[in-house]
């Protein structure tokens, strides 16, 4: 067939009518670039915004006890990603346990020289 004659198929829904095939438009790796820079900038645009939680309104207890429970996945993480945290609530009175959800395996790797 040449490029000239459109292409044709059987429409499934109408009665069997025929109808043209139009190609679809390739994206260009220009508009994939612009959008992932526009992605990634309205990203920072958003996480650089300033907070406006008053943490001493949000971690005030009024007299009542509260308890938070840091889950981790792997042993030290609530040292290495939660530590501030931890911290401010330990300050506000708050009591604060750490549940580490690993079943305690670690990979070493002997080797040996024959």
């Amino acid at each position: 067939m040449s490029d000239s004659i459109p292409k044709q198929e059987l429409h499934p829904k109408a009665g069997n009518e025929r109808r043209e095939i139009t190609p679809r438009k390739k994206s260009s790796g220009l508009s994939r670039l612009l959008l992932a820079i526009s992605i990634t900038i309205l990203a920072f645009v958003i996480l650089l915004q300033p907070s406006t939680v008053d943490l001493d309104t949000t971690l005030s207890h009024n007299g009542e006890s509260k308890t938070a429970l840091v889950l981790t996945a792997h042993p030290d993480d609530e040292v290495m990603f939660f530590t501030p945290t931890i911290l401010a609530l330990l300050a506000a009175g708050w009591e604060v346990g750490a549940l580490c959800l690993s079943n305690g395996q670690s990979f070493i790797m002997i080797t040996e020289k024959s």
